[in-house]
């Protein structure tokens, strides 16, 4: 299985093994990801990885059974059917539940599939990190990390109609530079391996690891800090990780709970999904197939 159409086909035929449900989803996920490991400035692993999960969600008078396997011999997906509706069958009802959503239009993708990412070989990633190796020994420096190209599929179908996939591309790098004293680090990640320039992200970590060899401590304080884009990314994904109704509403083991309607950021913050921006090329429906706004 290696595209869109190939994961629908397989989503199709899994649930046309459910029997006995009021509704059922099927979800089919590929993820063909490869990659080039370094450290002290030698790449020890050139290695791959291709996996293809099925996930079946069973529903019978709101009692739910999901089941993943990736096992997709008929014999499998016929014993995954059958452990998610004898899940369901033994769950206590789930009250909330309303309805898995039914057919709807979903907009045109933008483009996310890039053959520079798609057919990208061991080879082409160790080129990447040439330049690297190089730029380190210059320094005096040694480098761990790794490089990155992957292609992934998402298809869902279910009882109502949806039926839709996704198909991207992803690759890109991680630098830390190393002293003995200090170190740097870089990354770049994006759909299209060719507009990576390992070059200029080696540059950027040598530079943080030779600007200051000996370093000094530093007095506790309230300072002005401005984050690189890395670290205010991973500060957004630690803050959105819990926004979702689970977490604010059911669980309420998010920061936001009991804070619904409060202002939490300063009026200087806006923060937007859209899935259509052209650095982001992301999916044009969630998980469940309906239309992603």
């Amino acid at each position: 299985m290696r595209s869109g159409a190939d994961a629908l086909t397989l989503a199709d035929k899994t649930l046309a093994l459910v029997r006995g449900a009021d509704q059922a989803q099927v979800d089919v996920t590929l993820s063909d990801a490869s990659y080039a490991r370094f450290a002290g400035n030698y790449v020890p692993e050139n290695l791959n990885g291709y996996e293809v999960d099925v996930n079946i969600v069973y529903v019978k008078d709101k009692r739910i059974g999901r089941v993943t396997t990736n096992d997709q011999t008929d014999a499998g997906l016929r014993a995954a059917v059958a452990s998610a509706a004898d899940i369901a069958s033994r769950v206590p009802a789930n009250h909330e539940f309303v309805s898995l959503p039914p057919k709807a239009a979903i907009a045109a993708p933008v483009k996310s599939v890039y053959a520079s990412t798609a057919s990208a070989t061991a080879d082409d990633r160790v080129r990447k990190l040439l330049p690297v190796f190089d730029r380190m020994q210059r320094s005096q420096l040694s480098s761990s990390g790794f490089t990155t190209t992957q292609y992934g599929v998402y298809a869902v179908v279910n009882s109502l109609g949806v039926r839709a996939a996704f198909e991207s591309t992803y690759g890109g790098i991680e630098i830390k530079a190393m002293a003995p004293q200090t170190s740097g680090f870089a990354e770049y990640f994006s759909r299209d391996y060719a507009t990576l320039d390992s070059s200029e992200r080696a540059d950027l970590a040598a530079s943080k690891a030779t600007v200051s060899r000996t370093p000094e401590d530093f007095p506790p304080g309230t300072y002005t800090v401005i984050l690189e884009p890395p670290a205010f990314v991973d500060c957004l994904n630690n803050l959105y990780g819990l926004m979702d109704a689970g977490s604010v509403l059911e669980d309420q083991n998010s920061w936001m709970a009991g804070r619904m309607g409060k202002p939490v950021f300063s009026p200087n913050v806006t923060i937007r999904d859209d899935w259509s921006d052209p650095l982001v090329a992301g999916q044009p429906f969630s998980a469940d197939g309906s239309p992603t706004q």
